[in-house]
């Protein structure tokens, strides 16, 4: 049987978006990927299904995400990889 558990709305996380901002608290780096692909002019993507569930606590400016992009490899053991002209992989740093 399935059951639901009422929590508190965070409000300062539930209305950053409306200002520009995208705040994300212990989130998988897929769902982070998958929310910042909405404002990036280029589709970013997971090369390997061992970053999706690396955690990401932090904000982001929606016109900033090649900012974000260049942050992230000094945050995680990752680096980019261009993958053709409109997208780029998020890799392992190995």
């Amino acid at each position: 049987q399935l059951s639901t558990v009422a929590e508190p709305v965070k409000t300062e996380v539930a209305s950053t978006w409306r200002r520009g901002r995208l705040r994300f608290e212990e989130e998988p780096l897929s769902v982070v990927v998958a929310s910042l692909n909405r404002y990036s002019n280029r589709e970013i993507k997971l090369a390997d299904a061992s970053l999706a569930d690396l955690k990401f606590t932090g904000t982001v400016f929606d016109d900033r995400v090649e900012d974000w992009l260049s942050g992230v490899q000094k945050v995680f053991p990752v680096k980019l990889k261009e993958a053709g002209e409109n997208q780029v992989e998020i890799v392992p740093a190995r």
